[in-house]
């Protein structure tokens, strides 16, 4: 803001001396009227003197403000950008996380797949052997049945033939005793 120069001071007015003429005007009422203009003068000129100095002390705080109001938009704008990349970097991340962990999910998923299948033809065998095993077992139950069923027909001829057996073998110890 530009600044008014005061050309005339108060010191001026009440200095200032006039010529004198015929017919003038009223000295005292010339001089009495240049004191109130000079009071009234001074008076303005030192308000206008303080309220340059607050012009001035305001300006620099207007200059003040303006360079913190600078500084804040700055600051601001800043830490704008800092949120707006802290905010693209956590949602990368979260991205980027979320997809490990749907990729280990897969992974796992996979991996339980193919146990399981393993599992199934696992079992699958083994299912397989117990049916070769019951036949093996019952093939040779089998086996053992018709050999005791064969074993009890000579069990029962022999039994048979026991008595017969028993009575020539004391048949044979009586010649024995008649020979000797």
């Amino acid at each position: 803001m530009g600044r008014v120069q005061v050309r005339i001071t108060p010191l001026d007015i009440k200095k200032r001396v006039f010529n004198k003429a015929f017919r003038g005007y009223n000295i005292e009422e010339v001089e009495e009227f240049i004191d109130r203009i000079a009071a009234e003068y001074e008076r303005l000129y030192t308000d206008h003197r303080k309220f340059t100095k607050e012009i001035a002390k305001l300006e620099e705080e207007v200059k003040e403000f303006s360079q913190m109001e600078k500084s804040l938009k700055q600051a601001l704008l800043s830490a704008q950008k800092t949120s707006s990349s802290l905010t693209t970097n956590a949602e990368r991340e979260a991205q980027i996380i979320i997809k490990e962990a749907e990729l280990n999910a897969e992974k796992i998923v996979d991996e339980a797949k193919s146990e399981a299948k393993d599992l199934l033809k696992h079992i699958k065998v083994l299912n397989q052997k117990k049916k070769m095993i019951k036949l093996d077992l019952k093939s040779l139950l089998e086996s053992y049945m018709e050999s005791l069923d064969l074993n009890e027909g000579e069990v029962q001829k022999v039994e048979k033939k026991q008595p017969l057996i028993k009575r020539k073998k004391n048949e044979s110890k009586s010649d024995q005793g008649k020979q000797g």
